[in-house]
């Protein structure tokens, strides 16, 4: 189950590019400062890559300790009893 989240996961790829983002997103008000709504997205954007390289670093982990190919800790016990 490890590895099919974890090829969700790289489905979705290692970061949203706030290059790409629509047009709106980055639009300014009058006095050249970005919208409150758009530093809103784009910090929650942040932190959404920031999660997904920690879940993508966590079921590596995982996925290595279920094999046998690195030691099992605590926290990667927990995390596979919760699947």
């Amino acid at each position: 189950m490890s590895r099919e989240m974890l090829g969700q996961l790289k489905e979705v790829g290692p970061k949203i590019d706030f290059e790409k983002a629509h047009a709106s997103c980055l639009e300014v008000n009058d006095k050249g400062q970005a919208k409150s709504l758009n530093v809103f997205l784009l910090q929650e954007l942040e932190r959404f890559n920031a999660l997904t390289s920690v879940m993508v670093k966590g079921l590596i982990q995982l996925d290595k300790a279920i094999s046998g190919t690195v030691v099992m800790s605590q926290d990667l016990e927990i995390m596979s009893s919760n699947f």
